[in-house]
């Protein structure tokens, strides 16, 4: 728990926001950025970069965890929905039709 505390401090000295922000904006995102492969400190450094520019707390988090997430590919998902579909954008040769 001392290096929660720790980072959450740190990143209080080093921006705008209060520990207490940073905490609430920790809630909101920490999976998330643990799935990014992101670890605490850089979590609550991008966190407090959010603070100073004016996104705080939970609203903070959740930016972060909504830029992490449209992050994760989504090309394939994409082109299944496509196919389920009918729709293709090629033609008979693989090119894409203009």
């Amino acid at each position: 728990m001392n290096v929660v505390s720790a980072a959450l401090a740190g990143g209080a000295n080093a921006s705008t926001a209060s520990v207490e922000s940073l905490g609430h904006a920790l809630s909101q995102v920490g999976p998330g950025a643990v799935n990014a492969g992101l670890n605490l400190n850089d979590t609550v450094g991008a966190l407090a970069a959010f603070d100073n520019a004016g996104i705080k707390g939970s609203d903070a988090g959740t930016s972060l965890k909504t830029m992490l997430s449209r992050l994760v590919p989504q090309t394939a998902k994409a082109a299944t929905a496509m196919k389920d579909a009918n729709l293709d954008f090629t033609d008979a040769n693989g090119n894409f039709a203009r």
